[in-house]
């Protein structure tokens, strides 16, 4: 398991106070943005993740084994919601996140990214913005 990647996961599932607000694609593409904004910065992702492509956008590639992990470790809780046109997943931090191997200007972008992703885009949104011509 990539224990950076997973490290950012809980991090960000820590950071946003309601569940209502992440989901599986929001934290997918606020990885997906992370990543791609520190490519652009830095020359290199901040996770070192893989992504696949989906029909949503691009996702993790170790996301649910890592979410899984996570959860074995009660480190978050998850779980996944059935509604009329699509699943849910509601996730929840259980306990503070180890962030040591990230900088202080490292989380202020993931941070920053987090909070306009979660709070000026529904899951749609998001998905349909992350549709480019380098996907």
């Amino acid at each position: 398991m990539n224990k950076r990647f997973a490290a950012l996961v809980h991090y960000v599932i820590h950071t946003v106070d309601d569940p209502k607000r992440l989901g599986l694609t929001r934290l997918n593409k606020i990885m997906h943005y992370v990543d791609r904004y520190s490519f652009r910065k830095y020359g290199k992702p901040l996770t070192m993740e893989s992504y696949v492509k989906r029909k949503n956008g691009p996702v993790p590639a170790t996301i649910m084994k890592t979410i899984e992990q996570l959860r074995a470790n009660d480190l978050i809780a998850a779980q996944k919601r059935n509604y009329i046109t699509y699943d849910r997943w509601d996730l929840l931090s259980l306990k503070a996140p180890n962030v040591s191997a990230f900088t202080d200007e490292q989380l202020r972008i993931v941070d920053e990214i987090t909070e306009d992703i979660s709070n000026d885009f529904s899951a749609n949104e998001i998905s349909e913005l992350s549709h480019d011509l380098i996907w």
